[in-house]
């Protein structure tokens, strides 16, 4: 298959017109594009096809390929050869372009010897775009109300993720009893570093190393397990740089443990929630602070 033809073989209808029309180049374009399948698919021995349509004037054209080509080659020089006719034809109302494997024309005048060969084409030209309608206050209200509705489900779906991360960080912070026994040497007397109604309070060391204050709930407490899980969300939603940090808890049979970070030299209440004034182990009152000294 051939498209690239010599200059001579690009011509100009003499009789052709300058013009200023769209619709024409539409219709134009149109009727070529149609006929141009017609003439693909007519078969090995009739590739051609003619017809009309009408916009601002009527619209005569005619497509053919050599008989050698296929069909998907026919449409592709056909294709080349329309959209080298809209490029060089523009405003003109009669164009031929010559091909060596296809042949294009149009004119506003009959050309065609046998007109029974000529098959209307009806062309309706794009109709324009319709302007959206503002909206009506009831439309304004309708979308307020999706606004409010998006904010409450985003806010909502912010407060489970907050919820769900606090729940990952207690899992996250729980540990075995016997691990937070064993760092404590079983509650020895010589880990002990006060005592108080809530009960007792332990100094341990986690195997990397870290000291901690192991606090030890005394079973005459009176705290339930609801009661022990609430203090241990209000303490962590208290973490503060000031306040001695919760490293973990433990809720395992009877054992409730509260797990804090070791501050020497600091005073014993700063582990107890509530400010509980807690007994040394020398018989002095500690102060009544939750901050680091």
């Amino acid at each position: 298959m051939e498209t690239d033809p010599d200059d001579k073989l690009w011509k100009v209808d003499s009789q052709a017109r300058p013009r200023d029309d769209n619709d024409f180049d539409r219709a134009m374009s149109f009727l070529l594009k149609n006929l141009s399948v017609r003439a693909a698919t007519g078969g090995p021995l009739f590739k051609f096809a003619a017809g009309l349509t009408e916009s601002s004037q009527r619209i005569y054209a005619m497509v053919q390929c050599t008989r050698d080509l296929s069909q998907q080659n026919c449409s592709a020089c056909l294709a080349t050869g329309s959209n080298r006719m809209r490029a060089i034809c523009y405003g003109i109302t009669g164009c031929r372009i010559v091909q060596p494997s296809c042949f294009l024309r149009y004119e506003i005048n009959l050309f065609l010897d046998n007109p029974a060969n000529i098959t209307i084409v009806p062309f309706s030209p794009p109709s324009p775009s319709p302007t959206e309608p503002s909206p009506s206050p009831t439309e304004g209200k309708g979308n307020n109300t999706s606004h409010t509705t998006r904010t409450i489900i985003i806010s909502v779906g912010a407060l489970l993720l907050v919820v769900q991360l606090l729940v990952l960080w207690i899992i996250f912070r729980q540990r075995k009893a016997k691990e937070t026994v064993e760092t404590t040497n079983n509650f020895s007397e010589e880990n002990k570093l006060g005592q108080g109604g809530f009960g007792t309070v332990y100094k341990g060391r986690l195997p990397i190393g870290q000291d901690i204050a192991v606090k030890r709930f005394s079973s005459n407490s009176r705290q339930g397990d609801e009661e022990f899980k609430n203090e241990v969300l209000l303490v962590a939603k208290l973490q503060h740089r000031n306040l001695v940090r919760l490293i973990g808890f433990c809720l395992e049979g009877e054992e409730r443990l509260l797990i804090y970070e070791f501050v020497p030299n600091s005073s014993l209440d700063q582990f107890i929630f509530g400010m509980e004034k807690l007994e040394r182990r020398d018989g002095s009152k500690s102060h009544r602070s939750n901050f680091k000294e």
